[in-house]
């Protein structure tokens, strides 16, 4: 009953049933996320994990947290073609580059591409993929964060995956899994903001 509160407070089922994935993927998803997370850890709530990561806060004066970005592809890394649609086609260095504020703020440890694809296109496969990337950074003792670059199409299906996942929903290192409304090509892009 515990499993199923944090499934509801992730991923409500009626924004699973409303989103572009096919049914199949879904029932595979939650099956899969079921057979991996079999084991008797107990959920502490998000939040919470987030407090009781000490690896940011208590660094020295002048040492600035590591961040490992993790690349999908989706909307935030895709241009405009002459036919309108999205592709995704810019990498995650250039993503990068377009926040400066990053600059003194974060140290990147590292950009890794795990796929280029529109997130609608997601996989069962390409979850595992993300997970088995994002837990090798969360691994890295020269990691303090990782940050997902994501489609919005099944965004929250990913991080409830993540969630559930052992080695990454139970680290007290943060996981943020972010995209964008608009494509990186757009005169004024959100993904740089996000």
């Amino acid at each position: 009953p515990h499993r199923l509160q944090r499934i509801e407070t992730i991923a409500p089922a009626s924004r699973l049933i409303r989103s572009d994935l096919k049914m199949q993927q879904v029932i595979l998803l939650v099956i899969g996320c079921l057979v991996l997370s079999v084991s008797a850890r107990p959920v502490t709530p998000m939040a919470t994990r987030q407090l009781k990561h000490t690896g940011i806060e208590t660094r020295a004066p002048g040492v600035l947290p590591r961040l490992a970005v993790v690349t999908t592809g989706g909307t935030i890394a895709s241009v405009k073609q002459e036919d309108g649609t999205l592709v995704p086609a810019v990498s995650g260095k250039l993503l990068l580059q377009a926040v400066p504020s990053l600059n003194g703020t974060v140290t990147i440890s590292g950009i890794y591409a795990v796929a280029n694809i529109d997130s609608s296109s997601a996989t069962p496969e390409f979850w595992r993929n993300v997970a088995t990337a994002v837990k090798a950074r969360l691994a890295d003792c020269n990691v303090d964060a990782v940050l997902v670059l994501h489609g919005t199409d099944t965004l929250e299906q990913t991080a409830w995956f993540l969630q559930c996942i052992d080695g990454v929903g139970n680290q007290p290192k943060p996981v943020i899994v972010t995209g964008a409304m608009r494509g990186a090509d757009d005169p004024e892009p959100d993904g740089p903001g996000n």
